[in-house]
């Protein structure tokens, strides 16, 4: 039941931000089907990934050889009217398990693959 109430956090944020652009960007740990989203999303935000990206390419992650996923990019309707592109960055999801972050040895040169398990998402904005 928790899980389905409005987020009063939201609702905290869009008073004290003191306008309309939101958008929440990350991990949120729950599908788009689940309550949490679908919670959000009635609340008038807008799902950028199912909006934007081809069914092909609305994942973050790849888990025993399933995909999906649990980073969104959400924003109210007045920002989602300044959204031009989202894009997912493949460095995480489809890379190797041996190049994980978890497993490297501490000699390994830094780069972005494989450094978490997610892909990171971002968001293309025009301003009027």
């Amino acid at each position: 039941m928790l899980r389905r109430r409005p987020p009063s956090a939201f609702y905290t944020l869009r008073e004290e931000a003191g306008h309309e652009r939101l958008l929440l960007l990350g991990d949120l740990n729950a599908y788009g089907a689940e309550d949490p989203i679908r919670t959000l999303v009635h609340a008038g935000m807008t799902d950028l990934i199912a909006r934007h990206l081809p069914a092909e390419r609305r994942y973050t992650y790849v888990f025993r050889g399933e995909s999906g996923y649990l980073d969104h990019a959400l924003a109210s309707a007045e920002l989602a009217e300044a959204v031009q592109q989202v894009h997912t960055w493949p460095i995480n999801a489809d890379e190797p398990r041996f190049l994980s972050y978890d497993q490297q040895p501490d000699d390994t040169p830094p780069n972005p693959f494989r450094s978490s398990d997610h892909d990171p998402i971002a968001v293309d904005l025009v301003w009027p």
